[in-house]
Formats: C-alpha cells, sequence, structure tokens
C-alpha cells in the first residue's frame, strides 16, 4: 500500500450496495489503497499522524488496491448506540423525501407549471419549490410524520433539537441528525405553499423494525 486516498464519500449505490426497503444507510466510505483480502478486514486505517480515520472493511471484488473504509465519526456513532441499546437504532418518521438541487427544483416547478397551465389543479396557484433541502414526496398513514402534520410537497430545510436549528440540505444529514435523537422529539422547520415564514413541526423520531 501506498497509503493513498484517492475518495472520501463513496456512497453505497455507487458502490452497487443495497439496503433492505425502507432503510436509508447514508454511510459515505473512505476510497483508499490498503490492501484488504478475505478474513483480515476491520482492522484501522491511519493518517500519517497515527491518528484512526478509519475501519477498513471491503474490497473491490476482483481488483488488488482498491478498498473502503467506514469513516471514524460513523464508527463513533454506532459505539455509541451499541454501549446505550446494545444495537444500532436506526430513524424512523413515515417520510419519502428527495435531495433538492438547482436542477431538480426547474424540473419539479416545469412539471408543476405544465400541470397548472392544464388547469390540473383547479385553478390554483402552485407554490414554487425551492432550490435546497429535503422535498416530501410520499408521508405514510399513521407515521410520526402524519401525526406531526407533514404534507406532500413539504421541503424540510432545517432541524433544532435542544440546540441551534442547522440547515438541512442533505439525506445523510437529515438520518444522522435523526440518529442522535431516536425516541425523543425534534423540530423540523417545513417550507410549504410558498409561504414567506416557515414553520417548525415538532415530530417524534421512532425506531425502524428491520
Amino acid at each position: 500500500s501506498f497509503g493513498i486516498v484517492s475518495a472520501i464519500e463513496r456512497t453505497r449505490s455507487e458502490l452497487g450496495l443495497h439496503d433492505s426497503l425502507g432503510a436509508r444507510n447514508t454511510t459515505a466510505y473512505i476510497q483508499t489503497d490498503a490492501s484488504i483480502n478475505s478474513g483480515n478486514s476491520g482492522g484501522p486505517l491511519l493518517d500519517v499522524h497515527g491518528r484512526v480515520i478509519g475501519v477498513n472493511t471491503m474490497k473491490a471484488m476482483g481488483m488488488d488496491g482498491i478498498a473502503f473504509a467506514v469513516p471514524i465519526d460513523e464508527v463513533k456513532r454506532v459505539v455509541r448506540q451499541l454501549t446505550a441499546h446494545g444495537r444500532v437504532l436506526r430513524p424512523y418518521l413515515g417520510l419519502k423525501f428527495i435531495e433538492l438541487s438547482e436542477p431538480v427544483a426547474e424540473e419539479l416547478n416545469a412539471r408543476a407549471a405544465e400541470k397548472e397551465s392544464r388547469g390540473l389543479f383547479g385553478g390554483g396557484h402552485v407554490a414554487r419549490v425551492p432550490a435546497r433541502g429535503l422535498y416530501v414526496m410520499h408521508v405514510t398513514p399513521g407515521s410520526p410524520a402524519q401525526r406531526a402534520g407533514f404534507r406532500i410537497g413539504d421541503t424540510i430545510v432545517g432541524m433544532r433539537a435542544g440546540s441551534p436549528a442547522a440547515e438541512v440540505v442533505s439525506t445523510k444529514q437529515m438520518v444522522d441528525g435523526l440518529s442522535e435523537h431516536v425516541g425523543g422529539q425534534v423540530e423540523l422547520e417545513v417550507s410549504r405553499d410558498g409561504e414567506k415564514a416557515n414553520s417548525w413541526l415538532e415530530v417524534t423520531v421512532e425506531t425502524m423494525q428491520t
């Protein structure tokens, strides 16, 4: 190994890994040239100062010099949950959403404008989707999200839980933030229907049964 880190945020989908139905695993792996063979994964990935920055986990099948490590912050989060609960708790709200970007927002707004021009919204005005945040596509009936008052078309833009509010622009931010509060309540900031003032909805973070 030459100690090369060639990428720091390789997602599971990029690596061809799939999660169970309904689960969201947001781990972003470190890609290195560490030599990993069957049976010898699990060792620490160190920086030049000897500090642990990850745990070597797997390699690309049929290739040498392409390996992946779980970042140390993710390892610490899992250890905290194992210590406190004896297992890893995955948060559940009952929402399906997509990450917004300018191109995604433009496409959603174009589709809404077309439907509005065809009178498919009963003559009502359709609010524009913002360029950042998590756009809610589905709310599960009877879920914590529905009980909290979430609606399809909401955009989640912030989160707070006993601390200053933080902006939410990615699935990873959302899931990682919720993971620290399973069994408790968090407040999510929602942009809705083009209202000038955003709303804060308090929701109970339940545990996903997998």
